[in-house]
């Protein structure tokens, strides 16, 4: 951010999105960063960000399965099944040849909580 000249721009947050920490807490119910994606751990990330003039935060919910779905009129066309943190994204495609309403959606897998989040990272729709 600082070397593409965002910083100079105005912008002073690094938000890490889902699935940063590891699937289960520790003993003590503690959340604990993905030992793959963060080996020397937040304290480090955040030092590194603080280090150059930039505010770090994390984004958090209580659900821990996510589905994603693509639906056309209401008809699911496609979907990833259960999502859990630590898996890689999935791609999803669909034949949407006469679709009228398309719909990204994300739902809870049943698990009953509601605070489940996703990103649609580079949707993209190709006629």
């Amino acid at each position: 951010m600082v070397s593409s000249g965002l910083k100079a721009a105005g912008y002073q947050y690094v938000n890490i999105d889902g699935c940063w920490a590891e699937q289960n807490r520790t003993a003590d119910g503690k959340l604990e960063a993905s030992h793959t994606r963060f080996p020397s751990g937040i304290k480090a990330l955040a030092g590194y960000v603080h280090d150059r003039g930039l505010k770090l935060g994390i984004y958090t919910s209580a659900g821990t399965l996510t589905c994603q779905k693509v639906l056309g009129d209401g008809r699911e066309l496609a979907g990833t099944g259960v999502m859990t943190p630590g898996l890689p994204a999935r791609q999803l495609a669909a034949d949407l040849s006469g679709v009228r309403v398309l719909d990204l959606v994300v739902t809870d897998c049943g698990d009953g909580t509601d605070s489940d989040h996703a990103d649609w990272a580079d949707a993209t729709i190709t006629c």
